[in-house]
């Protein structure tokens, strides 16, 4: 019950408050990045995807999202929606299958990380959300996003990426794709919660490879942001 209730409690936090400054955000400077197609990594069931179209309508979007369950639900819920691709894959720094650990407390929640079991906020997560020490994995597809032929000329106005611990392997195989890049908004976790993940990596990966940050959306109680950075 205790689970539920924190679910949805932060589900409802999600929806109107914190996706909602974003939308808001993206919407007011859609002129100024004028906003034409957009990839959406780790898409869940589409609650970003649906942000971007509301902007625009006539932004194309292509989805990634490796769970199969969750991939269904994705596909039905954009249904209506036209120039969407959405992709049965994960993205990540070499081509490969991996299993995907999708028992973290919600169905919609999955991750390659491991946990790092002596963190405070995985420690509090897990009780809130009751979240299982058992590992269901599934095994899915992993490619590079420079191995998709049909983004490696093309103008992306904006990447958004939320992997759970795996941006940085996900940005490693972006290759030239990020000198095509205008923006990326990307989740990046201030907590110890996953094993070998370094923040500061991330960040300064980003800046070698040209990007600076514009705004910092952080999720109200706890240790993550979703953080806007852009081309200089």
């Amino acid at each position: 019950m205790i689970g539920f209730l924190t679910r949805h409690i932060l589900q409802t936090i999600d929806s109107v408050y914190h996706r909602k400054r974003i939308f808001n955000y993206l919407k007011k400077n859609k002129n100024k990045f004028k906003f034409k197609f957009i990839i959406d990594v780790g898409s869940n069931v589409g609650e970003y995807t649906e942000l971007f179209k509301n902007i625009n309508k006539n932004i194309e979007v292509a989805c990634f999202e490796p769970q199969k369950k969750i991939f269904k639900i994705l596909k039905k819920n954009l249904k209506n929606y036209k120039k969407i691709k959405i992709y049965n894959v994960a993205i990540g720094s070499y081509d490969t299958y991996k299993n995907l650990n999708t028992n973290l407390g919600s169905s919609y929640i999955s991750s390659f990380s491991n946990f790092n079991k002596k963190s405070n906020y995985y420690k509090i997560r897990n009780s809130l959300l009751n979240q299982s020490n058992v590992k269901k994995y599934e095994k899915v597809k992993v490619a590079r996003l420079d191995s998709f032929k049909e983004f490696k000329k093309k103008k992306i106005d904006l990447i958004k990426i939320d992997v759970e611990g795996y941006e940085i392997e996900v940005l490693k195989g972006m290759g030239k794709i990020l000198e095509n890049t205008e923006m990326i908004m990307i989740e990046i976790h201030k907590s110890n919660m996953y094993l070998n993940y370094n923040p500061k990596q991330i960040e300064k990966f980003l800046k070698n490879n040209g990007f600076k940050m514009m705004k910092d959306f952080r999720f109200p109680f706890l240790g993550w942001s979703d953080k806007i950075f852009i081309k200089n």
